[in-house]
């Protein structure tokens, strides 16, 4: 059984929307209020509210299952914010894509956004991301800010006001490569460092990790799934040898055993696990297939 003190249920699914940028099927209100309290049961460490083109949805969601939420672990709720998160996409500023066919009004940047991180939009991105969870207070990373970027915020001493806030629990980066990593490091006081798990594989990634938990930083892995492709694959594998199991309980056995052999990994504190329903995470956590009323569930980790 995979320990789930050491998971975090990130929120891609979570979106108010009946569709993700792939026009797939996302949890529903109450699978997104099952999810939680399966979560707080059985302690798990927390909550990334980072929806990636929801728009905030899932900051918007989680005020309502406040009890729940502080019944999880240390590491709370975990939002990001940053130009990149949106793939720096704007126009007049207001964020555009093809797959964004409906925008929020608090979608809306109230100023020249350029592709700078400034303090500004920080502080207006960390108020924003404070209404939308109702005075909850977080864990705020900066999501993908380059090697410039982090050293400008670490100069101005951007980071460091940043942390003061008093909503914010800690900061930290959400980055991707290990120079990254490093230069991240230098903040006085961060908290945390998130990475996709796929870069674990490289060397120079996990000297950079090791170097973090050194400093008492805690280190959280996001994407184990890579996306769900590969459940999708370790599960086409499964049903070739165990062609009785249903693709959904196919792929619960292959998100745990994706989650299993990346632990033994032993390089990280915290892993962000994406599901749409609370049957498929028990599944994923126990090695267990779904109940037949998640026989529709989309793979685990799609959207994450």
């Amino acid at each position: 059984m995979i320990d789930p003190g050491r998971l975090v249920i990130g929120t891609a699914n979570f979106h108010t929307y009946h569709w993700d940028s792939l026009g797939r099927n996302l949890a529903t209100r109450d699978q997104v209020a099952a999810i939680i309290g399966l979560a707080a049961q059985m302690r798990f460490a927390g909550i990334d509210s980072a929806d990636g083109y929801g728009f905030g949805a899932a900051e918007h969601a989680l005020p309502q299952h406040r009890l729940l939420i502080e019944r999880l672990g240390p590491m709370g709720v975990t939002t990001k914010v940053g130009y990149n998160f949106y793939n720096r996409r704007y126009e007049f500023g207001r964020l555009v894509g093809r797959h964004f066919r409906h925008l929020p009004a608090d979608a809306v940047v109230p100023f020249d956004t350029g592709r700078v991180l400034s303090r500004e939009y920080l502080l207006f991105a960390a108020a924003q991301s404070r209404r939308r969870m109702a005075g909850m207070h977080f864990n705020l990373l900066l999501h993908c800010p380059d090697l410039t970027d982090i050293k400008r915020l670490q100069g101005d001493d951007t980071l460091a006001y940043i942390k003061e806030l008093e909503y914010v629990r800690q900061v930290g980066v959400s980055v991707k490569l290990p120079e990254e990593v490093f230069q991240a490091l230098k903040t006085e006081g961060l908290g945390i460092v998130q990475i996709p798990a796929t870069t674990l594989h490289s060397r120079a990634m996990r000297r950079a990790v090791d170097a973090a938990r050194q400093r008492d930083v805690a280190v959280m892995v996001n994407q184990p799934f890579d996306g769900g492709r590969k459940v999708i694959d370790t599960g086409g594998a499964i049903r070739c040898t165990n062609p009785h199991l249903s693709r959904t309980a196919a792929n619960n056995l292959a998100g745990h055993y994706v989650l299993t052999e990346l632990f033994q990994m032993d390089c990280f504190d915290y892993a962000v696990v994406g599901v749409s329903s609370a049957a498929q995470l028990m599944g994923i956590i126990r090695g267990e297939p779904a109940t037949a009323h998640d026989t529709h569930a989309r793979p685990p980790g799609a959207g994450v």
